[in-house]
């Protein structure tokens, strides 16, 4: 039996906040005592943890593309809490396999997922935690932000944007 998680993908830049995440999923731990793990996943990730969630967070590196969409569409939900980012294309894959989206509520991110997400600030740990556990604990506003992803991410394709750059280009 595989384990409950809560999923990061990503690089470990200073800008992705992957402290601002452990210290809201230690909050979980304390507050709430989910029995999650935090996978941190991608490569230059590595932070330090508390000795009381040492156990509970995992640090997997780089992972292959086959293992990426497993770690996506398993994820009892899918968070990045960045400070800073220029599209954000993992909440899309999230979204594309069905896994709930918690995000920052700055740069690109609210654009790109308007409601099919809960945005958070990333300055506050503890609003990342309470908008994960509302995931984790409502089954109908986990089901609404599934719903809502699935018709968000048919906005994106590869040919509609080559056809849109097109467009822009031959005006």
């Amino acid at each position: 039996m595989e384990c409950k998680y809560i999923l990061y993908l990503g690089r470990g830049d200073q800008r992705k906040n992957i402290n601002g995440l452990i210290k809201a999923f230690r909050i979980l731990k304390q507050k709430y005592q989910i029995p999650h793990k935090l996978i941190l996943a991608g490569p230059n990730i590595g932070y330090s943890v508390t000795r009381d969630i040492e156990n509970d967070v995992i640090f997997t590196g780089y992972v292959a593309d086959s293992r990426k969409w497993h770690l996506l569409k398993n994820a009892e939900v899918f968070v990045s809490p960045s400070f800073y980012e220029g599209f954000g294309i993992t909440v899309l894959e999230s979204q594309k396999v069905g896994t709930p989206v918690v995000a920052s509520s700055t740069s690109s991110f609210p654009e790109v997922l308007r409601d099919s997400a809960l945005l958070i600030n990333p300055y506050h740990p503890t609003e990342i935690a309470e908008a994960i556990h509302k995931v984790l604990s409502n089954e109908n506003l986990r089901n609404e932000l599934i719903k809502k992803g699935y018709e968000n991410v048919q906005r994106f394709s590869w040919p509609k944007c080559a056809e849109e750059t097109l467009k822009v280009i031959t005006s």
